[in-house]
């Protein structure tokens, strides 16, 4: 068996704590650009602000390239 590394992590849906998938996250980072706002897109996911929040910061599922920017809050 090869050895877990931050290399071989486990990453996105694959990961077994995971509470949304790549395609969840491309649509939470799409709904954002187009003009919703956080407190909108929360409760379409069950999951919480601080969780959106990470994930279009790019802190959560960095690794997703979808051509989407890192988003910035003040």
């Amino acid at each position: 068996m090869a050895k877990m590394g931050p290399r071989n992590a486990l990453k996105g849906s694959k990961h077994p704590m995971a509470l949304l998938n790549e395609s969840q996250v491309i649509e939470i980072r799409s709904l954002y650009q187009s003009g919703k706002s956080v407190k909108d897109i929360v409760p379409y996911y069950g999951v919480s602000k601080s969780t959106i929040n990470a994930i279009l910061t790019r802190q959560n599922w960095r690794f997703l390239n979808d051509g989407f920017p890192a988003f910035k809050f003040n």
